[in-house]
């Protein structure tokens, strides 16, 4: 897969193309996305998606905590479905008052070995979203190249779209999110040092940063698998502000404990896939009853997966 600034940079290859920004690539996306290589492969051309660094709405709206995935794990993911070339377009205030005629113009019709575009049922862009569907269908008509609009995709009747995945996470409902994705919901982080208070409660951790931009499940407790130099730890992650010490909530910290593991990762990479909720954050009397909670979250991890 190639990583590209601007479609023209493709030569010698004629492709279909998709538009978006694959937030998660979803079950939703990788069925567009399957549909589309599947009819490149008919037609024996190749896969081409647009999208955005960074998201728009961390431009337009200064959002924080909604990416499902950071831009290498979406790169990573576009390309075990075999995207061939990834057009990735630097987003900016500037770009976004772009009517929808010129960013056609600039960055779609700049190329001659463009035949067919997929769009989403729902698509729009341009100047606050004032672009449509009948404008990319006009305009494709003018230069022969074909447009396909794809059909809504649902799982068990029901519509899937990031903004929903979203609301799952907030909600701390990890299955259903993991069932829209298509796969475990997943954080990576460098490990930083924490109050080290969980050494002494018998329960080391490693204290995860995340970037500001990625989603966070809810807080609470939940069942994680945690993975570091490709080796899998079964594991627990508290998610919150740590009420039983702490009283102004105002560092949120992300805590994993992994079983069956001892080394020192200080400054290192982990990634946490998320499983299952286990139960809210809790403010306890005293740290013996925090104790007592933490062995019964354990043995409930050990049972959920024996």
């Amino acid at each position: 897969m190639e990583i590209l600034k601007s479609l023209d940079q493709i030569s010698n290859d004629s492709f279909y193309l998709s538009i978006g920004n694959f937030d998660g690539v979803h079950l939703g996306h990788q069925y567009i996305l399957d549909y589309i290589k599947r009819q490149c492969g008919i037609n024996q051309t190749k896969l081409a998606i647009i999208t955005f660094i960074p998201h728009p709405k961390e431009i337009l709206e200064g959002k924080q905590r909604f990416l499902l995935c950071d831009y290498d794990n979406r790169r990573i993911f576009l390309e075990k479905i075999g995207v061939d070339y990834v057009v990735e377009i630097n987003f900016h205030r500037d770009f976004s008052t772009i009517g929808p005629e010129s960013f056609l113009q600039n960055n779609i019709f700049c190329t001659t070995w463009l035949k067919k575009i997929f769009l989403g049922h729902d698509f729009a862009f341009g100047k606050n979203k004032s672009g449509d569907q009948n404008i990319v269908i006009n305009e494709c008509k003018k230069r022969n190249i074909e447009v396909e609009i794809m059909k809504r995709f649902s799982v068990n009747k029901q519509k899937v779209s990031s903004s929903i995945i979203r609301q799952h996470l907030n909600d701390g409902n990890i299955k259903k999110a993991n069932l829209l994705l298509g796969r475990a919901y997943e954080i990576t982080g460098n490990v930083v040092k924490g109050a080290m208070r969980g050494r002494t409660l018998g329960f080391p951790t490693a204290n995860l940063q995340v970037q500001d931009v990625i989603q966070l499940p809810s807080n609470g407790v939940y069942i994680t698998k945690a993975y570091y130099n490709d080796q899998e730890y079964l594991s627990l992650t508290n998610i919150g502000y740590n009420p039983t010490f702490n009283t102004d909530k105002k560092d949120q910290t992300i805590e994993v404990f992994l079983l069956n593991f001892d080394k020192d990762i200080y400054g290192e990479t982990l990634n946490v896939h998320f499983i299952s909720k286990i139960r809210d954050e809790i403010k306890f009397k005293s740290k013996e009853d925090l104790i007592t909670q933490m062995k019964s979250d354990e043995m409930y991890l050990h049972k959920y997966f024996s």
